[in-house]
């Protein structure tokens, strides 16, 4: 079983912990949101796209932003969306098919 020792910290002292490794916050409060709702935990792989990876301290790039971080999460989450919806017309294409070709052959039971 893996331990985690990392220490819980509030959304103030992540926002704080944002800032000390290079992150531009412009508006505290709307961050504060945004983190409320979406979680710190939620944004780090986005994180990490922005992040200088060969410190382990995970110090942001310069000119790094919490607005780019933002606009990332919201990207991928529209894609994932686009995606889904693309999953779900090919599914019931295919369940139509099936059952359209199935059904006069072997009755409404497909026995």
């Amino acid at each position: 079983m893996r331990v985690f020792q990392k220490p819980v910290i509030d959304i103030p002292a992540q926002i704080v912990l944002l800032k000390q490794r290079g992150l531009r916050i412009q508006d505290e409060a709307r961050a504060h949101c945004f983190l409320q709702v979406v979680s710190y935990f939620r944004l780090t792989p986005y994180m990490r796209t922005f992040q200088q990876t060969e410190d382990h301290d995970h110090p942001f790039r310069q000119g790094a932003g919490f607005r780019d971080l933002t606009r990332l999460y919201d990207f991928d989450r529209r894609l994932r969306l686009l995606v889904m919806d693309a999953i779900e017309r090919v599914e019931v294409a295919v369940r139509s098919l099936i059952s359209n070709h199935m059904g006069p052959l072997h009755g409404g039971t497909g026995m």
